[in-house]
């Protein structure tokens, strides 16, 4: 799971208390056009639960926490719109932190798994809906609600955050034991059509993202050294590229046309980071009133000559943010935008 989306769930949930009562809506199947551009998360409602959500137009739509209402809290990861369609993916959590891998269709919550599990990304390919979580510690996508677990040794542990489908290759990026038999130290890795490729680089990494052009496999993530150093890194068709010399992370990544941007953090920059072809843009703690490590970007979208962002700024992260083009936007005091989607 990615860091920042356990961090949130955990924080959302001490912070609730402090959002302002803001108008929020239960979705009930909207229509979208053709370029819209949409954000999810985690927000606060005007009950002040922390739930799971969407920004349209910068006004934040909450999605059904049932049949999970114990506690109130939920999450999105991953969105996809497919004709009138509109589905979420994510999890929701009990009072003691479990989380449950679910999903959403127009506004309806529908169990993927039990307690013990998480889903973190969706991809739609014609008619085929393929998510990717994990369960029991253990990689897993689904397809069309069929859970599929990823090959490997059976007593070792693994994670996927991001799927993708290219044709009729489906790639799944993520984290999977060397061998060790630590969860700690899982190393990055991605699977193509269930068969895993173990990724160099670092006595422990992760592989957040992942994309295909053509023939060649882009995947973005971080690696850690002996000394626990994290480093943005990116992979091509394998071999990694680090585009840090200082503790900095990937959690997500785009493509447009020749240009390779992605998202994250680095501290050398106060926080919330983008690259473009490898070279960083703060877009930083300091742009969000505290000159602190305390904004991180988690997602990143290009629509025509715009550039979107979001992730969460201000004092102790607290706040769902945006950024277009480089300008920030609050999107609720308290929650933080953990994915993009703009609708072809």
């Amino acid at each position: 799971m990615r860091t920042t989306t356990v961090f949130f769930i955990l924080l959302l949930a001490g912070l609730a208390c402090l959002q302002s009562c803001k108008k929020d809506s239960v979705e009930t199947g909207p229509l979208f056009k053709k370029g819209d551009v949409l954000f999810i998360g985690g927000g606060v409602d005007t009950n002040g639960h922390v739930v799971a959500a969407y920004w349209k137009n910068n006004v934040m739509t909450r999605l059904s926490n049932d049949p999970y209402n114990l506690a109130g809290a939920a999450m999105t990861t991953g969105l996809a719109v497919s004709g009138n369609d509109l589905y979420a993916v994510g999890y929701v959590s009990n009072p003691v932190m479990e989380t449950a891998a679910v999903y959403w269709k127009n506004g309806v919550l529908i169990r993927l798994a039990d307690w013990g599990s998480y889903a973190n990304s969706i991809y739609i390919s014609g008619t085929d809906v393929y998510i990717a979580g994990t369960v029991s510690n253990k990689a897993v996508y689904w397809k069309n609600g069929v859970l599929n677990t990823l090959s490997g040794n059976p007593l070792q542990n693994s994670d996927a955050e991001s799927v993708f489908v290219s044709g009729n290759d489906v790639y799944v990026s993520g984290a999977a034991d060397d061998g060790s038999l630590s969860y700690s130290f899982l190393k990055a890795a991605y699977w193509k059509n269930n068969v895993p490729v173990q990724l160099t680089g670092g006595v422990y990494s992760r592989a957040t993202g992942i994309s295909v052009v053509g023939t060649d496999i882009y995947i973005c993530g971080y690696t850690a050294n002996a000394s626990s150093l994290q480093v943005a890194t990116l992979w091509k068709n394998g071999i990694p590229s680090f585009l840090e010399t200082t503790s900095s992370m990937i959690f997500a990544m785009t493509i447009s046309g020749s240009d390779i941007y992605a998202a994250g953090l680095a501290t050398a920059n106060n926080g919330a980071t983008y690259w473009k072809n490898g070279v960083s843009v703060s877009l930083g703690g300091v742009a969000s009133g505290s000159p602190t490590l305390s904004s991180a970007a988690n997602c990143i979208a290009v629509s025509g000559t715009d550039l979107y962002i979001g992730g969460q700024a201000g004092p102790n992260y607290q706040s769902a943010t945006i950024w277009k083009n480089g300008v920030e936007t609050k999107l609720s005091d308290v929650g933080t935008i953990t994915g993009i989607y703009i609708v072809p």
